[in-house]
């Protein structure tokens, strides 16, 4: 925990513990014959050390922000101490104070080493074909608009650019979710961002590489996490009422000679210096933010990283929840879900012969067929004459007939096959981005296989298990309604945003959160990072997600698990729920105890207890959290008692 703490931070913290346990030492055993002036200065001057900058941030607080904060009481009250000759209690506040700022520095380096870097998205270079047909590689601000890029296989295009050849297909799941390759057409605008599929394509750069769609996206997510504000602390909302409230009631109690005949103002006004001791929210500074510490520690052993201890509050206290679908709904990958074969065909074979066509395409559809006929162990025929219409399919001859396989418009004009009775069966269930991949020959479609997007196998639990909760759900995806929508209804989501790309994606999660309150984002690529800035929440599943998606989320789930939303959720209400138990339990006896003090009833043991004590026990209630899991019911997916959100707290 101490790796990033500078020496002379150590120091000074070593030096302070080293004196305070002196101090203690001095007043109730040791005794030892000091001089009063020379112990008070050592003690300023480690005080100073220890403190200077909560000092400072009180001021600013104060003068520049006019208002009381925790910081203020705090550097109140150990002046206080200090007019009382309590040295050891005023160092023991900012000790512990400053011990509770190193748990928060260390949770923050914690989270900043398991994410990726942002910049590592970004292609590093770009092959450039010049007129003579010859190849270079530049970096993508060197590109000029006007030069030809070829882009291969599996690579990502940097620059907006029009396609030069015959149409190709490109995955654009990282800009828009669409689970399947979209189609470009000679001389369309391609944007930065998407992936080659299928054979090596000529582009012409249209745009510079700052003002591609890669670059406007990923100013997106930094604009969205500018106009996002981190959330306030409970202990700094807590000391806006709490700090002017404690230190009017002492001046009030110093001043109580004016008005009461016979007073000393020694008596009242050290009276009033022990009120401010006793209010110092040492037990609170302490108990609270340790309290989050554990809940942070609970949550990272099912697996999620949350990024920072405020956003437990804010996750306590979500009232809706969005989802993007591929990826995050669904598995992300096709599969083979079901063959329906028409005329004297098994389908088996309908399988061998559409992989053996499909066997040389880096196609997903085509990829899935090869899979599926691999985990049945069929043996893929040889063929002849094999040609790729890359985005459309495929065609062959197997013992002198031609086949072909691909889209369904495709298999018609290539075999003059009639669309009459080919269609494919429904959708298995739990089948929700169902494609068609065609099987013909002479003349006719002899078999439609139907791939699809599965859902994940914890997403109906998941979901159930967040309406259980309270929450009210959301789809905002950038794939095509149709898919949208069959995921919507299967897992009985509320509301579908469809088509989406990432700036329609923030307007559509800024419409469901005005409308539904406090709204979470769970997402995986690199269309869903701007969403995931801007939400108050933002979940990533952080395994196989985009680096971008990882960088912008507040709250990781590491092992992809969907059901650790829920637990996730659950336990930050008990931890949240927890803190605020100790909140007011701490208040509540201080004060009584502040209350009997000022009318004289209050002995000095009664005072140390509602300063030590209190905080000794507010701190084991606060550990109780590391001990925190899961409730039984909802880690295994079964009844979850119905609450609604935590209250704000003051």
């Amino acid at each position: 925990m101490l790796e990033g703490v500078s020496f002379s931070r150590r120091l000074i913290l070593l030096l302070s513990a080293l004196a305070m346990f002196f101090l203690v030492l001095q007043e109730h055993l040791l005794k030892l014959p000091l001089n009063a002036a020379l112990l008070l200065a050592g003690s300023v001057i480690i005080y100073l050390l220890l403190s200077y900058k909560v000092i400072i941030s009180a001021y600013k607080t104060l003068v520049r922000g006019h208002r009381l904060s925790e910081e203020f009481l705090m550097v109140t009250a150990t002046l206080g101490a200090f007019g009382i000759g309590d040295y050891a209690e005023a160092l023991a506040v900012m000790l512990f104070y400053q011990i509770g700022a190193l748990f928060e520095d260390y949770a923050g380096r914690r989270s900043r080493r398991e994410i990726s870097a942002l910049a590592s998205l970004k292609p590093q270079k770009v092959r450039v074909v010049d007129a003579q047909g010859s190849e270079s590689f530049k970096k993508p601000r060197e590109v000029r608009v006007g030069e030809l890029i070829k882009l291969l296989p599996g690579e990502m295009l940097s620059l907006d650019a029009a396609l030069q050849g015959a149409q190709a297909a490109f995955d654009t799941a990282a800009l828009t979710g669409e689970s399947e390759p979209r189609l470009y057409a000679k001389g369309a605008e391609v944007p930065a961002g998407v992936i080659c599929c299928g054979s090596p394509v000529i582009l012409q750069a249209q745009k510079l590489y700052r003002d591609s769609s890669l670059v406007r996206l990923m100013n997106l997510i930094e604009d969205a996490q500018e106009r996002k504000s981190t959330p306030e602390s409970l202990i700094s909302r807590f000391a806006r009422w709490y700090t002017p409230l404690v230190v009017g009631a002492a001046v009030l109690l110093a001043l109580t000679p004016l008005w009461l005949e016979g007073a000393l103002w020694s008596d009242w006004v050290i009276r009033a210096l022990v009120f401010l001791v006793v209010s110092c929210p040492c037990a609170l500074v302490l108990s609270v933010p340790l309290t989050f510490y554990g809940g942070l520690g609970a949550l990272s052993r099912i697996g999620v990283m949350v990024k920072g201890t405020v956003f437990i509050e804010t996750m306590a206290r979500l009232q809706a929840i969005a989802f993007d679908k591929t990826g995050t709904l669904t598995t992300g990958s096709f599969d083979l879900q079901k063959i329906t074969t028409f005329g004297e065909i098994s389908e088996d074979e309908a399988l061998g012969v559409a992989a053996a066509l499909e066997h040389e395409s880096n196609h997903p559809l085509a990829q899935a067929l090869v899979r599926a006929a691999v985990q049945r162990g069929l043996i893929l025929p040889a063929l002849a004459d094999y040609q790729e219409y890359p985005g459309r399919g495929v065609t062959a001859s197997l013992q002198g007939i031609k086949y072909a396989c691909g889209r369904r418009n495709f298999v018609i004009e290539l075999t003059a096959a009639s669309a009459d009775g080919h269609d494919a069966a429904a959708a298995p269930e739990g089948n929700v981005a169902l494609s068609e991949v065609c099987l013909g020959r002479e003349g006719q479609i002899i078999a439609v296989l139907a791939l699809g997007d599965a859902l994940r196998p914890e997403a109906q639990s998941t979901l159930a298990a967040l309406k259980r909760l309270g929450l009210v759900s959301c789809l905002i995806s950038g794939d095509r309604q149709a898919s949208a929508q069959r995921v919507a209804a299967t897992l009985h989501l509320n509301k579908v945003f469809a088509e989406q790309l990432p700036e329609h994606k923030l307007e559509s999660l800024k419409s469901f959160r005005q409308s539904e309150g406090r709204c979470a984002y769970v997402g995986d690529g690199l269309n869903d990072a701007p969403v995931l800035a801007a939400a108050d929440v933002g979940f990533s599943l952080g395994q196989f997600a985009q680096a971008a998606a990882v960088e912008a989320a507040d709250v990781v789930i590491m092992d992809d698990k969907l059901d650790k939303i829920p637990k996730a959720l659950g336990l930050t209400r008990r931890i949240y729920n927890l803190a605020l138990q100790n909140m007011w339990f701490v208040i509540a006896v201080k004060l009584s105890i502040l209350l009997l003090g000022a009318v004289g009833l209050a002995g000095i043991w009664l005072a140390i207890f509602g300063d030590v004590g209190v905080l000794i026990l507010a701190v084991l209630n606060a550990m109780r959290t590391l001990r925190f899991k899961p409730e039984p019911e909802a880690a295994a997916g079964g009844p979850v008692a119905v609450c609604a959100p935590p209250a704000a707290a003051a």
